[in-house]
């Protein structure tokens, strides 16, 4: 792959110490501030959530000519996935899944509402970050053994098996986060190439059945994101 300057954005502390603990640097002293892991890749600690995500990476790449932008984390497992914790996803794309109105008639999104994340001011035109909710991956990530799919990026963790089997129907995602779509969505406005790696720590679902297993997904991650090729 060619030499890009890269940017991998962890949201909690537990998952930006699996990403330092794999390129063995120090914790950086304030929030959103990349520390140099090796030639050409930095990482940073955008905080939990979408607008944490988005501000941290419209931050950095305001002040350095970051090319690439991956979102790297935990995520839970959707129903019908196949995915057991512990296993690494590959996002092919980020869902904006619970970005819209919810109706009598059910939810619809933004982009039925005419406010997709491609969308642009009249009379100018617009530019390939996705199709209706989903942020298209473009930077090429790669992780051996790796899962493919859809990553829905939700406000609103999937805490009952409605919920989660809601999400699936409208995203068709394999995996539940809170960062990635966001991350993407600023990444491609200004101009970067996004991508998403995620470890799996849960299933989503009925908040009292959740299985979970933390400390196996960052010690996963730890090791994926010191061998992935970024």
């Amino acid at each position: 792959m060619d030499f890009v300057r890269t940017l991998l954005v962890f949201a909690a502390p537990a998952e930006l110490d699996a990403g330092l603990r794999a390129f063995q640097v120090e914790r950086p002293t304030r929030l959103w501030t990349p520390v140099p892991a090796r030639s050409g890749v930095h990482l940073v600690q955008s905080g939990v959530g979408k607008a944490n995500a988005a501000a941290c990476v419209a931050w950095c790449l305001s002040r350095a000519p970051f090319r690439r932008v991956i979102s790297v984390g935990i995520a839970g497992a959707l129903p019908g996935s196949g995915l057991d914790v512990g296993d690494v996803v590959v996002a092919d794309g980020a869902s904006l899944a619970d970005e819209g109105v919810q109706t009598p008639d059910g939810f619809s999104d933004i982009a039925a509402m005419g406010f997709g994340p491609g969308a642009v001011a009249a009379g100018q035109t617009g530019d390939a970050i996705g199709q209706g909710v989903v942020i298209d991956c473009d930077a090429g990530v790669k992780v051996a053994g790796a899962t493919r799919g859809v990553v829905a990026t939700v406000s609103t963790c999937s805490g009952t098996d409605a919920a989660a089997a809601e999400i699936v129907r409208r995203t068709g995602a394999i995996a539940e986060d809170m960062e990635s779509a966001a991350i993407g969505f600023t990444a491609r406005r200004l101009g970067a190439g996004f991508g998403g790696v995620r470890v799996i720590s849960n299933f989503a679902g009925d908040r009292a059945r959740q299985q979970w297993n933390l400390s196996l997904a960052l010690t996963r991650m730890s090791t994926q994101v010191a061998t992935m090729d970024i």
